[in-house]
């Protein structure tokens, strides 16, 4: 077309098609990536609950829980 004909030619090297920019800006995420990602969410979400009272009530519950599993455990050697 001819307006796409003089829009090249007034601007040049710097207008890229869409056909380009499909091709320049293709991306593939790795496993690493994804892995690092949702292990950092996790840590967030555990930071979160930790600082927050409620959090702090669950831990402890979960504390417990634990302490009564390892008293079991000692229990049985």
């Amino acid at each position: 077309m001819a307006s796409t004909f003089l829009t090249r030619l007034k601007v040049g090297g710097k207008l890229v098609d869409a056909k380009g920019v499909s091709r320049l800006y293709r991306q593939s995420i790795s496993g690493s990536s994804l892995l690092l990602l949702v292990l950092s969410a996790i840590a967030a979400m555990a930071s979160a609950v930790a600082v927050s009272t409620v959090g702090k009530a669950y831990l402890g519950v979960v504390a417990e829980w634990w302490d009564n599993f390892v008293f079991q455990l000692y229990r049985l050697f």
